[in-house]
């Protein structure tokens, strides 16, 4: 597999609950053409956040799923990320603007949540079409080496 060098990849990394998703989502509000998956936190709960459409639904997996992705105090709703990854997915057709993912962590790096669709757009996803990954700052080197980023921006802000 062979993953872009080109430098159409942004890394957002800061630390730990420090406001990266609402950071991001202030900068790319001026931008045309966002896409991909946005994760706020909205009354100390998870969501997803359809780049484009502005659609929410829960991260966070309900008291009765059944189906659940779990890390560490976390359990996520397998249904929620099935439909992120689906948006996801959907992006790479996209042939320019930003497609964004938030957030890119423990549980990727066990090889679930959107591992395989990050592969799938690093590998395929067209040159113009700019790749923000959000990063915890204390995951970059081991984000970046998983993934097999060797060149990619620092993303401090968008302008």
């Amino acid at each position: 597999m062979t993953i872009m060098t080109e430098s159409n990849i942004y890394i957002f990394s800061a630390p730990k609950h420090s406001g990266k998703t609402t950071r991001l989502m202030q900068q790319m509000q001026e931008e045309k053409n966002v896409y991909g998956i946005f994760s706020p936190v909205i009354n100390g709960r998870r969501y997803f956040m359809d780049a484009a459409t502005k659609e929410m639904f829960p991260m966070e997996a309900d008291a009765d799923e059944k189906e659940i992705l779990s890390i560490g105090r976390f359990q996520f709703s397998a249904a929620g990320f099935q439909k992120a990854t689906t948006i996801l997915h959907n992006a790479i057709q996209q042939n320019e603007g930003w497609l964004i993912i938030d957030e890119v962590g423990p549980l990727e790096l066990k090889g679930e949540g959107f591992c395989d669709v990050i592969f799938e757009i690093l590998e395929s996803a067209s040159k113009q079409l700019k790749i923000v990954l959000v990063v915890r700052e204390e995951l970059l080197n081991e984000v970046t080496a998983f993934f097999r980023i060797p060149h990619f921006h620092n993303l401090d802000h968008i302008t």
